[in-house]
């Protein structure tokens, strides 16, 4: 609507992109609630211990910012790939 208002003559393609880095399927998926459920007891509970602070971090740290190259590396082939298909869309290029 914002759009339509501001600039009715444009056009607007919105899309947004989801780069996992836990892997697919369920166990996978099962995964990372894990993560997050155990780094959200840390965050409201605490711990006495402090290697399991440092492990917990770690693990879910390890969700957003993948230690292994070959993850940022995938996510920004998927990238391009997906934006080479947005632009052919809105025939930005052949």
């Amino acid at each position: 609507m914002l759009k339509d208002e501001i600039a009715p003559s444009k056009s607007l393609y919105s899309t947004t992109f989801e780069f996992g880095t836990m892997g697919d399927g369920l166990l996978a998926s099962i995964d990372s609630v894990k993560r997050t459920v155990m780094e959200n007891q840390l965050v409201h509970h605490g711990s006495n211990n402090k290697q399991t602070i440092k492990v917990l971090e770690s693990r879910y740290r390890e969700m957003f910012y993948p230690s292994e190259q070959k993850c940022p590396d995938k996510a920004k082939e998927d990238f391009l790939q997906a934006m080479e298909g947005v632009m052919k869309f809105n025939n930005i290029m052949e």
